[in-house]
């Protein structure tokens, strides 16, 4: 990887963080405007305790995926 692509990788970083920081803060006031209930906002806590495993676990598998994708790309355009 030369300096230009390791510079290109950190840019998307960065902007990931950005996004992943928007998305909080959307969620957050989008919360508040919804004025739930303790129970309701409980009822949702667990209902992202059950999922959020499986949501993380394929996100991981098509990260894998797209790895190994790329990395047979690259040995074709490498011949």
């Amino acid at each position: 990887m030369n300096a230009e692509q390791k510079e290109k990788v950190q840019d998307l970083k960065d902007k990931r963080k950005e996004r992943v920081r928007d998305r909080r803060a959307h969620a957050i006031a989008n919360f508040k405007d919804l004025n739930l209930t303790e129970d309701q906002k409980t009822k949702i806590a667990d209902i992202r305790k059950e999922y959020r495993p499986k949501v993380h676990e394929a996100g991981n598998n098509l990260r894998t995926a797209t790895v190994e994708e790329v990395v047979q790309i690259v040995a074709i355009l490498k011949g």
